[in-house]
């Protein structure tokens, strides 16, 4: 596991050390400086995860390791700064975790409607027993991971999740990400916070990635609920390479990506975004001078029948 602290203490003793987050310090790049936007220092990111310890300038690329790091700003060998921790029983200490929420078997016969409805959505395509962290049944839910609704969401809120929406559990396990499947309803979506963070928790996402861990090749979708719309989308090719991300949240394309990158370290990706049609082509060059550093290529679609990829038919576009 890598030794927070005293990472943190070389960052601030070496001047570059800006601040910090959850995951990552944010500092001044030792190998750039941050040179093509002195006014915004703060592009160089260092992982606080053991699993992902990994370095990476925005700007430059650079992207060594974080021994490596250490070593090119101070001269001296780190390697105590990342390192397994044992308890002297030969067995490596694992960092404690997030609480991790069961998600409850999905049992379609029970929600007719919503199983209805999904199959609709991903035009058969799939299983939508596969589909990663989907729950139907938000009381067993609360019940199986001994959670007060009360303590998240009203009464009211609870019996429209519970009789009309399909729920959506995000990626780092902070958010529900919940959709009406009642056409004419009033109320859309519901947000329901896990943690009672809101202000990290929009952060999150929701995730099908297919096991394809290496890919550097994204698809990124305005919402959760449309993600599903690209296993009916057989002229993008790219179910069998691609992981495909949704923020569920309000937030932009470009903040979906840092995070997703961040998250994943992914520093040169090969980007799809599933657009909705009304979204014109500044919006798009502006991402694209935002995120220049870290995507090596962008390809934009959207729907021509509709908004969004979950209506029907379905007809792919390239926008450019």
């Amino acid at each position: 596991m890598i030794d927070v602290s005293g990472l943190r203490d070389i960052l601030k003793t070496a001047n570059i050390y800006v601040k910090e987050n959850d995951k990552n310090f944010i500092c001044i790049c030792p190998y750039c400086k941050d040179h093509k936007n002195p006014a915004k220092r703060g592009h160089f990111y260092v992982s606080k995860d053991d699993k992902v310890p990994v370095c990476h300038c925005w700007l430059c690329l650079e992207s060594p390791t974080i021994n490596k790091m250490l070593y090119d700003l101070t001269g001296e060998r780190h390697n105590d700064i990342v390192v397994p921790v044992t308890d002297g029983k030969n067995y490596i200490k694992r960092a404690s975790k997030k609480k991790e929420f069961i998600v409850p078997e999905l049992k379609t016969e029970d929600f007719p409607y919503k199983t209805f409805y999904m199959r609709k959505r991903t035009a058969d395509k799939i299983d939508i027993r596969d589909i990663p962290n989907l729950i139907f049944d938000l009381d067993e839910f609360f019940r199986c991971n001994n959670l007060r609704p009360l303590d998240y969401v009203s009464n009211w809120e609870k019996e429209l999740i519970q009789d009309s929406m399909v729920v959506f559990l995000s990626r780092n396990q902070t958010l529900l990400y919940c959709r009406s499947v009642v056409d004419e309803s009033k109320i859309k979506f519901r947000k329901v916070s896990l943690t009672g963070d809101v202000e990290n928790d929009v952060l999150d996402y929701y995730c099908i990635d297919n096991g394809h861990y290496k890919s550097n090749t994204v698809v990124l979708s305005e919402g959760n609920f449309d993600i599903l719309g690209c296993y009916a989308l057989d002229s993008l090719n790219l179910n069998n390479s691609a992981r495909v991300y949704a923020s569920g949240c309000t937030f932009s394309y470009e903040q979906l990506l840092k995070t997703v990158c961040l998250d994943y370290g992914i520093y040169r990706a090969d980007v799809n975004i599933l657009s909705d049609s009304d979204k014109n082509e500044y919006h798009y060059r502006k991402f694209i001078n935002n995120t220049k550093p870290f995507v090596n290529s962008l390809n934009i679609y959207y729907n021509q029948y509709g908004k969004d990829f979950g209506n029907f038919p379905q007809l792919a576009v390239k926008l450019f």
